[in-house]
């Protein structure tokens, strides 16, 4: 499923995940969109309903999240993307540069899909649920992830 809002990769980066990075910025209020949780923390089935009261919405098969990477050392460049006793994010494809017109990279973009623990029983299949990561160009600190739940999977 398509995002619900319009707003490109460069934006994400370049502005969302900029701006929150300022000194613990906060967003605008009329974005309530973007949600500061520890997504290494729970099940995606579990980040996303906790967004259902936060938007007022029924259904929700999307989320922007912005979360902490989870390191394996505190100076490590390894990341952790264990969700502690739910399964692993598992990265499916190469990093992208998000670029300013050709050549002026603001960041990175990275696709994991979520892997449960007990290979696809109980709330989520493999496949069920994806990740984009976006991170400022030299910044690994904070990512802002936006989440989804395909659609082939409603029950």
């Amino acid at each position: 499923m398509a995002s619900s809002l319009p707003i490109s990769k460069v934006n994400l980066v370049a502005y969302f995940l900029a701006t929150r990075l300022k000194k613990n910025g906060a967003l605008p209020p009329y974005y309530p969109q973007f949600i500061d949780y520890d997504i290494y923390s729970d099940h995606p089935f579990n980040i996303l309903a906790s967004t259902k009261q936060l938007r007022g919405a029924n259904d929700v098969d999307e989320g922007f999240f912005f979360s902490r990477l989870n390191k394996t050392t505190p100076n490590g460049t390894r990341i952790n993307r264990c969700v502690k006793g739910h399964g692993t994010w598992l990265q499916k494809s190469k990093t992208h540069q998000v670029c300013i017109g050709k050549k002026n990279v603001v960041g990175m973009e990275k696709y994991f899909k979520f892997k449960p623990v007990d290979g696809g029983s109980g709330n989520g299949n493999e496949d069920e649920w994806t990740m984009h990561e976006y991170s400022l160009d030299g910044n690994n600190e904070m990512v802002l992830c936006h989440i989804t739940k395909k659609p082939d999977f409603y029950r």
